[in-house]
């Protein structure tokens, strides 16, 4: 266990979004700089901020479907879908979060296999 007393400097360097905390260590001040933090902030590979918005994403908000592919009979074999952190990008090459590879196979009218694959 760790006591901090009185005022402290602690400096973040483990990546993208670093930070400097002035002043009393409480563990509200902690979780303010966490989880308070602008999004771009919690962006960094395998962060746990970037795992919180991919999962987010899994939710289907803010996503697009496009690069569709269609078999003769006008079916749907594959296609690109996105998921975004700000619903004013959902569209564009900006703010992706993840990007999936869309399959289906299909006999006759029937789908036989669906499948969702991250890029």
């Amino acid at each position: 266990m760790i006591t901090v007393a009185g005022l402290v400097r602690l400096i973040d360097e483990s990546g993208a979004g670093c930070m400097v905390i002035d002043g009393t260590l409480t563990e509200t001040g902690i979780t303010d700089h966490v989880f308070d933090e602008d999004i771009t902030e919690h962006s960094s590979v395998n962060s746990f901020g970037l795992s919180v918005q991919k999962t987010l994403g899994l939710l289907d908000e803010n996503s697009a479907i496009d690069q569709q592919v269609y078999n003769t009979d006008h079916r749907l074999t594959s296609a690109r879908k996105r998921t975004y952190s700000n619903k004013l990008s959902v569209g564009t090459d900006s703010d992706v979060l993840a990007t999936y590879t869309i399959t289906a196979t299909w006999s006759g009218q029937e789908l036989t296999s669906y499948k969702m694959v991250r890029v």
